[in-house]
């Protein structure tokens, strides 16, 4: 009796120690698991854009910097900073719901001028499209090509090539074309890096595009990165502007 006894209890200690192996390595398996990398684009693409800040830069070969922009945005109520640089201008502009006011630098005079935008307005366009082009637009077809990656507060998708699709996204992003006036027409993709992270809910919380392109035998790179995601400050037209612009409605 007393060896029946010690074999029963040895068996059940065996079983017991089995089912906490195989719990472990069950529960081991899906803490390590990862989500697919079209789940987490999609939950980064779905994300509600409240405020953002977004900075695009072109340079040269010689990592001169030719045309840059530095955008932040807040969309309830729409107020909208940017600061445009290109090789013959540098413009900043605040847009106010439909009120803009825009300064010329390097003209006759550095004064703040007062317009109202219509729905037709490229500035009205572009405050509507921002946020819409904070994220590129890629599908299924391009999600393929990412690799996920855990990280401390989500998840990490990245990206090193260069694919023609991917490529064909990037410089088809309004805010590009539109904003700093970047002609792709004759640009040839050399290599594209590519990070979008999130939350562990796949909510976008930066984005980073480093593309490398050649437009007529010359080396350029395109950088663009979009940050402070849902956690940019509270956005107000300083005074200095407001009481000091020109009107330039009164003038029509």
């Amino acid at each position: 009796m007393k060896k029946f006894f010690k074999i029963f209890i040895e068996t059940v200690l065996g079983l017991i120690l089995i089912f906490t192996l195989s719990a472990c390595s069950t529960s081991k398996s899906k803490t390590n698991s990862l989500p697919s990398a079209k789940t987490v684009l999609s939950g980064a693409q779905n994300t509600d854009l409240n405020t953002l800040q977004a900075t695009w830069t072109q340079a040269n070969s010689k990592k001169q910097i030719e045309q840059k922009a530095l955008v932040k945005y807040n969309k309830k109520p729409l107020v909208m900073f940017a600061d445009f640089t290109t090789s013959s201008n540098h413009y900043k502009m605040w847009i106010n719901n439909k009120t803009n006011y825009i300064q010329m630098r390097g003209t006759a005079t550095d004064k703040w001028f007062k317009t109202k935008l219509t729905n037709t307005s490229s500035y009205s366009q572009l405050a509507d499209s921002i946020a819409k082009n904070a994220l590129l637009n890629f599908d299924d077809s391009t999600a393929k090509l990412f690799k996920v990656k855990k990280t401390s507060n989500g998840y990490s998708l990245t990206y090193q090539g260069s694919s023609e699709k991917i490529w064909d996204i990037i410089k088809q992003n309004s805010c590009l074309t539109s904003t700093i006036g970047i002609d792709f027409s004759s640009a040839k993709p050399v290599n594209s890096d590519i990070i979008i992270n999130t939350d562990k809910d796949y909510k976008l919380t930066n984005l980073k595009v480093l593309a490398k392109y050649k437009n007529q035998n010359e080396l350029k790179t395109l950088s663009m990165k979009v940050t402070d995601i849902n956690k940019l400050g509270k956005l107000e037209v300083p005074s200095s502007v407001t009481k000091n612009a020109v009107n330039l409605e009164k003038n029509k």
